[in-house]
């Protein structure tokens, strides 16, 4: 299992019951964006979005390998909102 957390978000990487590789996001508040994509990084700089969030609450996506960072990203605005280290 990783773990990362900041002021606007909270990560958790896991094994469920029938062995996936899952995230689960805990987002802290409410985005000013009107969402943000949620982008993996692999430990060789791999990223691609795998869903969005934008209201506060939690999100649980399936992985296919394990991330070393999680990053949230404004696609309009082609910005990273944050990024923090699993």
């Amino acid at each position: 299992m990783a773990a990362g957390e900041n002021e606007f978000i909270k990560a958790i990487v896991y094994k469920d019951d029938t062995s996936k590789l899952m995230l689960e996001v805990v987002l802290k508040t409410t985005l000013k964006n009107s969402s943000a994509l949620v982008i993996p990084i692999t430990e060789n700089g791999d990223e691609a979005s795998i869903g969005q969030v934008s209201d506060k609450g939690v999100y649980t996506f399936i992985l296919e390998k394990k991330p070393k960072s999680l990053s949230l990203k404004d696609a309009l605005k082609d910005e990273y909102i944050t990024t923090i280290p699993l």
